[in-house]
């Protein structure tokens, strides 16, 4: 009941009992248990149909919050947030270079202020790089981070007085779209395109993970076969911007320009640089590709992407769409939705910590470490409630 409430906003019990296939009954006292422990509450009477009084219930945000934390390989990315996704306090710090037990504590750090600052805060949800052996807590390591694959990232959980519970970034991005974002499907991939390339995939609001939990790592796909190089190789925002730059040509707006990064190409590419476009279309043909193969194998019926890289606009998004027609059959491309994430949550005034606003673009894999941390909460919300009290 929570979750479609989480998705669809207020509803009467009625409109409940007809999409959870139960007797308004059974609403009405699932409803009121969660009443009395404050986790939903009626609003304002409405006009229903015939001109019949409803109370619609809706999710409360001032009864119990949640920190949401992405840790990258270059930073952590943190925030409180409330039950229905909006947000109390938003961070990033960067942490390249720093070695994962230093990564730790600063987690640590953030996690034990977050619970002197906001005393609601009853669980924590961390999204992790991909892949992460959950049954392990080892996050498989990359080029230069080999140390990461040693360390037991659960142990966390021995140094804060709160529950923790980890998921990968971009198993974490899809629950929050699956959540959060307008989507009406089935099945959901999800694809992570930043600092690394990944995805997920969401079946009836349930994540599919596999038998060791890394199902779904597109960005480990061998793309050339030629050379062995991996989706990841090609397509992350590291590999994109070294490739780019090794054959800048003179009439390019980059031309001559050191240390170049996503915004100089985006900025670029937003005044015409043939040589950008050329580049990002080159890169959405490789996502294209990559992703025509895991919609013959999955069938997804929407396919969100995210992340850093999104910022290359239209011209990347049509790139990928173009390859995906051309290498998947008409009908399932008819029916198939290819979209950039739009999740935006609205920004809780609290001057105490920052300045309020309407929305913000927060980054998907924290608001769904933030679904993961409720996701454990509604397995059992009286633990929590009597936690907190």
């Amino acid at each position: 009941l929570v979750k479609l409430l989480m998705k669809n906003g207020a509803s009467s019990r009625a409109q409940l009992a007809q999409i959870m296939q139960l007797t308004q009954a059974a609403i009405s006292k699932t409803a009121n248990n969660l009443i009395a422990e404050g986790i939903i509450e009626e609003i304002l009477p409405q006009k229903g149909e015939k001109g019949r009084r409803i109370i619609p219930i809706q999710l409360r945000s001032d009864t119990v919050q949640f920190i949401g934390i992405r840790l990258t390989w270059k930073r952590i990315v943190s925030g409180v947030f409330t039950i229905s996704g909006d947000c109390c306090y938003y961070n990033t710090e960067e942490v390249e270079g720093l070695p994962i037990e230093v990564i730790a504590e600063k987690i640590i750090s953030i996690i034990t202020a977050f619970r002197k600052s906001f005393p609601k805060v009853i669980s924590v949800g961390i999204s992790v790089p991909s892949p992460y052996i959950g049954s392990e807590g080892r996050i498989l390591p990359v080029e230069g981070k080999k140390d990461w694959g040693f360390f037991d990232i659960r142990s966390i959980r021995k140094s804060v007085d709160v529950p923790v519970y980890f998921k990968n970034d971009a198993k974490a991005g899809a629950l929050a779209e699956w959540w959060f974002g307008n989507h009406k499907c089935k099945v959901l991939l999800h694809l992570l395109a930043g600092e690394d390339i990944s995805s997920s995939i969401i079946v009836d609001g349930e994540p599919f993970v596999g038998a060791y939990g890394i199902a779904g790592e597109i960005g480990h796909l061998v793309i050339d076969r030629k050379t062995g190089a991996r989706v990841n190789d090609i397509c992350s925002a590291d590999a994109f911007l070294k490739n780019l730059v090794s054959g800048i040509p003179f009439e390019s707006l980059l031309s001559g320009k050191q240390g170049i990064t996503l915004s100089d190409v985006v900025d670029a590419l937003n005044k015409g640089d043939e040589y950008c476009s050329s580049k990002v279309t080159e890169l959405g043909k490789t996502i294209g590709e990559a992703l025509s193969s895991a919609i013959d194998l999955l069938n997804p019926d929407v396919i969100v992407i995210s992340d850093t890289l999104t910022n290359l606009g239209p011209t990347l998004l049509a790139s990928i769409k173009k390859t995906i027609a051309d290498g998947t059959s008409q009908y399932v491309y008819d029916k198939l939705s290819i979209e950039y994430s739009t999740v935006s949550r609205q920004w809780l005034e609290n001057p105490k910590h920052a300045s309020p606003c309407n929305s913000i673009s927060i980054d998907t894999p924290v608001l769904g470490a933030v679904a993961v941390a409720i996701d454990m909460f509604l397995e059992d919300t009286t633990k929590f409630v009597k936690q907190k009290k």
